[in-house]
């Protein structure tokens, strides 16, 4: 049976302050250990109506944090051009087509706003699911080891990151395997999204788990199970390839 992991995509200091309460509400009221995307100095356009301030924002991923939230790097700026990239997902993102060190640099700057705001991270979230090899290379080099995005069923290890697919943004029940990241964003959300989120979660209770554990599966797969899982990615991307012809 799947497993499922909860994740929520751009959280930035003025956002619309309902969408974060709303969020934080949830997730703390469901006891859902998400992946909770912050970019450290949003300049992407957004139309947001009441703003909420930098007090009340850092407190609130405090609060997730403690929660038991894995807080991930969502980039930097989040500030979007069109550039190709490894997964092929969508033909622009904030990182993919730069040089190494502008890499790096971006990486680093949202990394010290984590710290000053004592934020422990360990997890990155391309903006747009958009990255190449010079975005590796400078997560390796900025001690990141965890990567949400992918196509796979299963985490996986390339170029000695690991990887937690991200395959779904509803809430479906017929997967039969696997570990299911489903993503979310507040800002697009509904009233009756969030019921949605929540029955999901009260109908799959014990299936419902953390980063930690897709972690720990990953540490114990066999290298049948890594193989087969490698043969489905591989098939995934022939055909991402094959759509760009």
């Amino acid at each position: 049976m799947a497993k499922y992991i909860i994740r929520f995509d751009d959280f930035y200091v003025g956002m619309e302050r309902g969408d974060l309460i709303q969020a934080r509400d949830t997730i703390t009221r469901l006891s859902i250990s998400a992946i909770v995307g912050v970019v450290p100095n949003w300049q992407d356009e957004a139309v947001v109506e009441q703003r909420v301030g930098e007090e009340e924002f850092w407190q609130t991923i405090k609060l997730l944090h403690e929660h038991g939230c894995e807080i991930a790097l969502h980039g930097y700026s989040h500030k979007l051009f069109k550039h190709e990239n490894l997964l092929g997902v969508n033909l622009y993102g904030e990182f993919s087509g730069l040089e190494y060190a502008e890499q790096k640099s971006r990486i680093e700057k949202g990394l010290s706003v984590f710290k000053q705001h004592n934020i422990q991270c360990r997890m990155f979230m391309p903006p747009a699911h958009s990255f190449d090899k010079n975005t590796i290379l400078a997560l390796k080099d900025s001690d990141i080891s965890l990567v949400t995005d992918g196509k796979s069923f299963y985490p996986y290890k390339y170029e000695d990151v690991l990887f937690l697919p991200q395959i779904s943004s509803r809430f479906k029940n017929y997967y039969p395997f696997g570990i299911i990241t489903i993503c979310l964003h507040p800002q697009w959300m509904s009233s009756n999204n969030y019921k949605e989120l929540t029955d999901f979660c009260l109908r799959n209770g014990k299936n419902i788990v953390n980063v930690q554990f897709a972690v720990d599966v990953y540490k114990t797969m066999s290298n049948i199970n890594r193989w087969i899982d490698s043969a489905i990615r591989q098939v995934y991307f022939l055909v991402q390839r094959i759509k760009t012809v």
